[in-house]
Parts: structure tokens; C-alpha cells; sequence
């Protein structure tokens, strides 16, 4: 609709959109999979438990999110250039598996700490 209305200003608006809520929506979803996984809660409440992080967590957790993809990006080119024979897809292979078990293995970490300072804070609340 925003293309047919205003032509190329309306289709780099529509892009513009779709890339910013799609940024909100990956930063919100990051910590999904560690609240499911470490706390053992349902679909909706790990839902909620990682856009609360998120959001407690802002700056922290996009910084988490360029770095991850960076070093995702990066290492994707060299996987690339290694993919030209047998041994270096082999390597290639093994090397992001490695890579992004590390990575993902980052996240729980960072999950597990803000949510341990989340807790300790209500607990400090609490008693007060």
C-alpha cells in the first residue's frame, strides 16, 4: 500500500518498518530458548521472561545481538572460502558447529547472569 501511495519514498519507508520491528522482534525473542530450556516454564511464559530480560537489558542485549551477528556474518565469509575442497567443507563443517555451539552457549550465560541479578534484586525489594 505505502509503495502504490508515495513510489520509491514509500518503499524504502515499508523496508525501513519491516527491518525495525523485525530488530524489536529478534531482541525480544533473543533469550526465548535459554528461559525454556534453564527454567523449565511453558512456551509463553519463556516468551515473557525474554522480552522482560530484553527489555531490562536494553543496550546489553543489543550489543549481544550486533555481536553475535557480526561474528556469525564474519565467520560465515571464511567458512565460504574454506568450502572450496572436500577438506575445508569438512572443516568448514566442524568449525560453525563449534563456532555457533560457543555462541549459543554465550547466550544461556548471559541469560543465567541477568536473570540471577534480576532475581536478586526482587529479593533485595522484598526485603526492604
Amino acid at each position: 500500500m505505502l509503495t502504490l501511495v508515495g513510489g520509491a519514498a514509500g518503499t524504502l519507508f515499508a523496508v525501513s518498518l519491516v527491518v525495525f520491528v523485525g530488530w524489536w522482534v529478534r531482541l525480544g525473542f533473543t533469550f526465548m530458548v535459554p528461559a525454556l530450556v534453564l527454567d523449565e516454564v511453558g512456551l509463553r511464559q519463556g516468551i515473557w521472561r525474554s522480552i522482560n530480560l530484553a527489555a531490562r537489558n536494553l543496550l546489553s542485549t543489543m550489543g549481544l545481538v550486533i555481536v553475535l551477528n557480526l561474528i556469525g556474518t564474519g565467520f560465515s565469509l571464511v567458512w565460504q572460502r574454506l568450502a572450496s575442497g572436500p577438506l575445508g567443507m569438512a572443516i568448514g563443517i566442524l568449525g560453525n558447529a563449534a563456532l555457533g555451539t560457543g555462541l549459543l552457549i554465550g547466550v544461556f550465560i548471559f541469560y543465567r547472569d541477568r536473570m540471577q541479578r534480576w532475581k536478586a534484586d526482587i529479593t533485595n525489594l522484598a526485603t526492604a
